[in-house]
């Protein structure tokens, strides 16, 4: 499940998520001309 996957591998995966949402949230930063 992807539960035990998260709790087994969460140093990793919080890491993996952050950046994507750093990285999403900046482009959409960028587009809406901010």
């Amino acid at each position: 499940m992807l539960y035990e996957f998260l709790k087994d591998n969460y140093k990793e995966a919080e890491s993996i998520f952050f950046s994507d949402i750093v990285i999403k949230g900046n482009r959409a930063f960028s587009e809406s001309g901010g």
